[in-house]
Formats: structure tokens, sequence, C-alpha cells
């Protein structure tokens, strides 16, 4: 997933790789971004509030190829 901050800060967290068949709730954790990819703004890591979310699902794999299909249902943002 990839999100946007107050200052145009773009950060970039990751979640488990998709190594599993059937449905699966995969969580992003925002709260600490340190291995979160980021750029733009401060380019710093540090999450200024409110957020956009900018894209909710990134599958990419530049490591390996892959194929597949990936079934997209919704999010939800708990805090």
């Amino acid at each position: 997933m990839r999100f946007v901050d107050a200052q145009g800060q773009t950060l970039q967290p990751t979640s488990d790789p998709l190594t599993w068949k059937g449905r699966r709730w995969i969580e992003f954790k925002i709260s600490d971004p340190k291995g979160a990819g980021h750029w733009c703004g401060p380019n710093d890591g540090v999450i200024r509030w409110p957020v956009r979310l900018d894209c909710p699902l990134l599958v990419d794999s530049p490591k390996r190829k892959t194929s597949g299909t990936v079934h997209f249902a919704g999010t939800a943002w708990v805090y």
C-alpha cells in the first residue's frame, strides 16, 4: 500500500509476501514506518497527519517473476 502524508511525503509500508491460496486479511502497520519506503516531501519517514491513501494494494516483486490472480475486497483503517 502507499499513502501520502500532510507534507506530501509518500510512504510505502510492506506486508507479508503473497504466498498462500484462499482468503486472507492483510495488514500494513503504519504506526512505525521505519521499514517503509519513503520519498518526496521531507523524505524522513515521519508521518505527518492527516494522511491520504494513494494506492490500497500494490503488488510487485522486483526479485522474482510471479503469476496468479489477486481479488481485492476493500480497505479498512484501524487506529
